[in-house]
C-alpha cells in the first residue's frame, strides 16, 4: 500500500514527541523512527524512555529526556 501523505515528509525532520515513557508516545516514536524521522523523546520515566529507545532499529537517531511537562524548568531544560 502507497505511504500517506502526512508520514512521507518525516524522514530526516525532527519530531519531539511528549510522554514517549507511555505506551501510546512510545508507540509514535517506533513508528517515526521506522519512517526515518530524528526523534527526541520526553517523559517522566527515564528507564521507560531507554527501553523504547532499545526498541528503535539500530542507528536510530533519538535522544531521551526525563522532562515532566507540569515543570517549567524541565521544559527549558529539555529545549535548550
Amino acid at each position: 500500500s502507497a505511504e500517506p501523505p502526512a508520514a512521507s515528509g518525516v524522514r530526516d525532520r525532527l519530531a519531539v514527541v511528549t510522554g514517549a515513557s507511555g505506551l501510546l508516545g512510545a508507540a509514535i516514536v517506533v513508528e517515526l523512527v521506522a519512517r526515518g524521522a530524528i526523534v527526541c523523546l520526553l517523559g517522566r520515566d527515564l528507564t521507560a524512555l531507554d527501553r523504547t529507545v532499545a526498541r528503535c532499529a539500530a542507528g536510530a537517531r533519538t535522544a531521551a529526556l526525563r522532562c515532566d511537562l507540569a515543570v517549567g524548568d524541565e521544559v527549558v531544560s529539555a529545549v535548550e
